[in-house]
This record gives structure tokens, sequence and C-alpha cells, in this order.
């Protein structure tokens, strides 16, 4: 008898236990690393190095479509960091999700993802991630980059987190987002939805123009500048990196042979000498911008690959007099925000002019390489290289106030 009581004190005493105290509740960041791409994953880098120098105890969840990769990509950037996948999985697990995602339609899917986030029996797999997002949050941040846009329509469907939060008084912001292109339909749903952001910022003109009736709505730069680029690039035997450099993708090209020729006739227009000089070869995007290597190998160049993991783990290898030619966006704008000289090649029509576009505007002077015309030089980087500063100080402003109020919870 007195062995069961005492097991029944214990078991009581335990119960008790089990009514955890109230945690403080956490900053909700919507963003994409994970895949991994350099400059999502930059991006993500970048943010969560502000959020541990303002406040290393606020408690962080990151939400994207690989929280595994993510965590591995960001461990140890901020001690509080959690990477789920709750609204990323909303978005494409639903009746509207086609697989064709010119087919869809971008309100449809929200409709989904909101009826879950109002009922969590709207999607039973997900439950526990909506009540995380009931019981716990302070504010949402969907930080910059060109993962929303009409091209991908669950992925811009993911808004809805943000109109859902405002609905129950906690604010939500964007910055320097990128979210062209866009069709009539999707521009009606982010009007709507951005009209209850308490700050919405884009990086480039194109969505601005676009989004121009929208109230809060800011052109900005970057959110890599979050913290001026410190830290981004190589540091270690900068003498080694090649002076010439190369990153060009296989992805979205028509006809990547002929983006790689131009790229080869670049090279040679410049001076670069087939199996004497040395040529750096950048892969942002895993095994999608390998294929340039092989290309350049088999026309007899001697190259230095950069894997993507070097350039999460090392940073980018810039130096100051390289020469860059970049099909990708984010190489382009650090790059040429460090002084590089370069050249940049659209692999489309719709999405990559956008993007090179902005970089031009925030201060590159690169040229521009075309399938019939080839400059002969390459273009200046920034001309004004506290720039980076500059940009670093003007997205801590815009952010102030959201974040004053998530620190105050």
């Amino acid at each position: 008898m007195g062995i069961l009581g005492s097991i029944g004190q214990k078991l009581i005493s335990f119960d008790h236990s089990r009514h955890p105290q109230p945690r403080r509740k956490a900053l909700y960041l919507i963003c994409e690393p994970g895949w991994p791409n350099y400059g999502d994953e930059l991006i993500a880098r970048e943010w969560l190095r502000y959020i541990s120098s303002i406040d290393p105890d606020l408690p962080v969840i990151l939400d994207c479509n690989r929280p595994g990769s993510a965590a591995a990509i960001l461990y140890g950037i901020h001690k509080n960091l959690v990477c789920v996948d709750t609204i990323a999985r909303l978005t494409f697990e639903n009746e509207f999700v086609k697989g064709d995602h010119t087919l869809e339609s971008v309100s449809e899917i929200s409709s989904a993802v909101r009826q879950a986030l109002d009922w969590q029996g709207g999607n039973p797999h997900y439950a526990s991630g909506v009540k995380l997002l009931e019981d716990a949050l302070a504010g949402v941040h969907f930080l910059g980059g060109g993962y929303l846009n009409g091209t991908w329509k669950p992925n811009l469907a993911r808004l809805e987190l943000g109109r859902w939060a405002t609905d129950h008084g906690i604010p939500a912001i964007a910055t320097g987002l990128g979210l062209m292109p866009l069709s009539k339909d999707d521009l009606a749903y982010i009007n709507a939805v951005f009209e209850r952001f308490d700050y919405v910022g884009v990086r480039d003109a194109d969505t601005y123009e676009a989004l121009n009736g929208v109230r809060n709505l800011h052109l900005d730069v970057d959110d890599c500048f979050v913290n001026g680029l410190d830290d981004c690039i190589q540091t270690d035997a900068i003498e080694l990196l090649p002076e010439y450099m190369v990153c060009v993708q296989h992805e979205f090209c028509c006809d990547s042979s002929l983006v790689f020729d131009a790229v080869d006739r670049t090279l040679k227009a410049w001076g670069v000498k087939p199996g004497i000089d040395l040529v750096g070869v950048v892969e942002c995007n895993p095994i999608i911008d390998r294929y340039i290597y092989d290309y350049l190998i088999d026309r007899g160049y001697s190259l230095r690959f950069y894997p993507t993991l070097e350039l999460l783990s090392e940073g980018l290898p810039v130096r100051c007099d390289q020469k860059w030619i970049s099909s990708r966006y984010h190489p382009h704008l650090v790059a040429s925000s460090f002084g590089c000289s370069g050249a940049f090649i659209n692999v489309d029509k719709e999405y990559y002019p956008i993007k090179q576009n902005a970089v031009l505007r925030m201060g590159s002077r690169w040229n521009q390489i075309s399938l019939e015309s080839i400059p002969e030089v390459p273009g200046f980087g920034f001309e004004d290289l506290d720039s980076r500063d500059r940009y670093r100080d003007r997205i801590r402003s815009s952010v102030s106030d959201f974040y004053k109020r998530i620190l105050d919870c």
C-alpha cells in the first residue's frame, strides 16, 4: 500500500509538471533557403545574423519548403531558430494545385491555405504547425528574393499568412521582394493582401510599378545588404582567386549551347587564353550551374570550380580586380558592389532581365552580353563602394518599427 501510494504521488507530481510555463512569442520568417540556391541562403543567413545581433534570445521560426536542409545550412547562426514547412506545405498540398502552375489560381490556393489557418481540421496533417501559429506568433516577416512570383502560384499563396496574421492583430511585413512576372489575377490577389501589411518593400522597379497603388509600398534594395555584406566574401588566400570568374546557369535557357558559346566568345574577347589563364566557375545552384564548367573544359580552359557548399561555408570568391560573367543575380550584385567589373547575360526574356536591371539600378555598371553582341571589355562595378553601408542602414531603418514591436512582445 505504501509502495502504491508512493507511485501515485509520483504520478500526480509528473502530471502537474506537464503544464509548461508560457514561452516568449516568436518571429515567423517566410523565405526559401534549403534547396540550396546561393541567393536564398545568403538572404536568410544575413537576416538571421541581424536578428541575432539585436536579440539573440528571440525565438525564430523559419518556414520554407526544405526545412531539414535549411536547418543544416543555417545551423549555429541563431541559437533559437526552428525550421518548419507548415505554410510551404499548405500551399502545395491542396486540391487546387494542378502541377502545371500556369493553369492554377493563386486565389483558389490561398483560400485552401486560409481554411487550414482558420480551422485546424482544414489540413489535419499540419494542425500542429497551425496551432503553433495561433499560440506563438509575434510577427511575420516575408524575406526578400524572387521565390514569390506568378510562375510558381503556390509560392505566391504563402502571402495569405500575412493577411491572416494582420486579421488577428499580428504585424506582417515584406522586404526586398521581386514578384514579377505576375498575371492580372495574381496582381489582384497581391494588391488585396498587401493592403493589410504594415510595410511592403520590393527590390525592382517593375514590381514597384505593378503594385503602385498599394499602401505602404516602397522601392527598396536587395535584402542581402542588411549587414552591408560584411563577412560574405572569401577572405583567405584571396591572391589565389582567379582574375576571371564565370557563373552561368543551365536552367531557364531556351538553348544553353548558344548562351555558353557567348560566354566562350566573351572570355576570348577579353584576352583570356584557354589552357593558360585560370578561370573560376561558380556554382550557385547545385548541378544546374555545373554544365558551363564541362562546356569550358571541352574548349581547353583551365578552370577552378567553386561548388555551392564552398560559397555557403566560405563566401563568394570575390576580389575587387576580377572580371565576371554572370547570368545569376546575386553574384552580379555582390561582386559588382565590391568593385568587380564584368558583364551579365540574360537567359530568358521575362524573369532575369528584371533582376539584372535591378542590380544596375542599385549601382552596377556591368555591360550586357547578348547572343549577337559581345562586349569587348567588361563594365565597371559600383562607383561608390560605400553603397553597401548605406543600403544596410536603409534596410534596418525600414524594419525598425516592426522589430521594436516584436522585441516588446
